[in-house]
C-alpha cells in the first residue's frame, strides 16, 4: 500500500498530528471534566460548612422545621448556583424520599434516584463522592437529630453546563484536527519534495550507469546529508568510469592479443558451450561453424572429458596431441574461474604437424646413420 516514499512520509505526519491532538484533546475534556466536579463539590463544602449544618440541625423539633431548612438554604441558592439544571432537595433521612425544595426542572424531581452519595447521607456522613460516568453531580448533607438522620440536603446537577462546554471543546479539537490534518499534508509534500527529488535523480543517475553511462553528473542543491551523498555518488561514478575505462582497455587488448595469435584458443562454459573462439581455431579445426559445436562432441573421442576438468580436484591441466583431419595438434585443456569458481574451460590449439614430420625425420635420419 506505501511503496511510494512520499505516502509514507504524509502518512507519519498525518498519524503524529491526530495522535498529539487526540491526546491534547482527552486531556483537556479530562481536565475540564474534573474541574467541573471539583469545583461542584467545593462550592457545596463551603457553602455547608459545619457550624451551617449545626444552625440547620437547630431548626429540628420546631414548627415547620423542613419549611425552615427549605428557606435557610433558599438564601444561599445563588452562591450554590441553583439554577434550571441545579436544585436542590430535602429528603426524608430514612427512605430518602423528596420533602420539598426547588425543583424548576420537574424531570429531575421525577426521576430522583437513591444515589450512593444519598445513602451515604442516611448513614449520617456526607455524601461527596464525584462519579464522572454519571450524568449528573450530587451532594447530600445529613440533618442530624442526636444520632438520627431527619433530613437530607440534597444537591443535583445535570452537568448541562459541562457538556456544553466539553461539546465546544470537542468542536474546537474536531477544526483543530482537520486544520492540522491539512498543514501536514503540505508540509509532508515539502519535505517530500526536498528528499525525494534528490533521490530520484540518484535512481535515474544510477539506471544510466547500469546501461554503461558515466558522462552526467548529479547537481549538489544542499550541504545536508543528502547533499554529501550526491557528492559521494558523482565521485563514485567517476572512480566507476575510470575503472570500467581500465577494463575495457585491458580486455580489448586481450581480445586482439587472441584474436591475431597463431594459436588457436577456444573458451567453454559449465555447459560445454562454446562461449569464444579465435580465427586461428577455426583455421585449425577446419570449421567456419565452430561457435554450434559442443565440448564433448569435439573432444570426448581424446578421451577429455568436461566432467574431469570442471568437477575433479586433482585435474591439473594437462596436454593431449590430438589427430584432427590429418594435422597433428597439441590440445591444451585447463579450467578457469569465475568468482571463486570454476566457470570453464580453456582449449590452447597448437598445429604442431610439421614439428612431428621434423621429429619423425630426424628420429629415421639418426637410424640410418646408426
Amino acid at each position: 500500500m506505501f511503496k511510494s516514499l512520499s505516502l509514507k512520509i504524509s502518512a507519519m505526519f498525518v498519524l503524529l498530528t491526530i495522535s498529539v491532538i487526540i491526546l491534547i484533546g482527552t486531556f483537556m475534556t479530562n481536565t475540564t471534566d474534573k474541574y467541573y466536579h471539583e469545583e461542584f463539590k467545593n462550592i457545596n463544602s463551603n457553602v455547608f460548612s459545619e457550624e451551617y449544618v449545626v444552625s440547620l440541625c437547630s431548626n429540628i423539633g420546631n414548627e415547620d422545621d423542613a419549611q425552615k431548612i427549605i428557606e435557610s438554604v433558599s438564601a444561599y441558592s445563588g452562591q450554590l448556583g441553583i439554577d434550571s439544571f441545579r436544585n436542590y432537595f430535602l429528603l426524608n433521612g430514612k427512605n430518602g424520599k423528596t420533602v420539598g425544595g426547588f425543583a424548576s426542572n420537574v424531570e429531575m424531581e421525577d426521576t430522583l434516584e437513591i444515589s450512593p452519595n444519598i445513602i451515604t447521607a442516611m448513614n449520617g456522613s456526607v455524601g461527596s463522592e464525584v462519579f464522572s460516568e454519571k450524568s449528573y453531580m450530587d451532594y447530600a448533607v445529613p440533618i442530624m437529630d442526636g444520632d438520627e438522620v431527619r433530613y437530607i440536603v440534597y444537591i443535583k446537577d445535570l452537568k448541562e453546563d459541562t457538556n456544553n462546554i466539553l461539546r465546544s471543546i470537542f468542536t474546537i479539537i474536531l477544526q483543530a484536527l482537520l486544520l492540522g490534518i491539512a498543514i501536514s499534508l503540505i508540509f509532508a509534500i515539502l519535505l517530500s519534495m526536498t528528499i525525494i527529488s534528490p533521490i530520484k535523480s540518484l535512481t535515474k543517475k544510477s539506471q544510466k550507469m547500469a546501461s554503461g553511462d558515466f558522462e552526467d553528473t548529479i547537481e549538489v542543491k544542499s550541504p545536508d546529508e543528502i547533499g554529501q551523498l550526491t557528492d559521494t555518488f558523482n565521485f563514485m561514478a567517476s572512480e566507476l568510469k575510470n575503472t570500467m575505462s581500465a577494463i575495457q582497455s585491458e580486455k580489448e587488448k586481450v581480445e586482439t592479443i587472441v584474436q591475431y595469435m597463431t594459436d588457436g584458443v577456444i573458451a567453454f562454459d559449465k555447459s560445454g558451450t562454446i562461449i569464444h573462439v579465435n580465427p586461428a581455431a577455426k583455421a585449425l579445426l577446419n570449421q567456419s561453424d565452430l561457435e554450434n559445436k559442443k565440448f564433448d562432441e569435439l573432444f570426448s573421442r581424446y578421451d577429455v572429458k568436461l566432467g574431469q576438468i570442471l568437477y575433479f580436484k586433482h585435474f591439473n591441466a594437462t596436454e593431449k596431441i590430438i589427430n584432427y583431419d590429418g594435422k597433428e595438434i597439441s590440445a591444451y585443456f585447463a579450467p578457469f574461474k569465475t568468482e571463486n569458481k570454476t566457470g570453464g574451460v580453456i582449449v590452447a590449439l597448437r598445429d604442431i604437424t610439421e614439428r612431428e614430420k621434423l621429429d619423425k625425420s630426424r628420429k629415421e635420419f639418426v637410424a640410418n646413420v646408426s
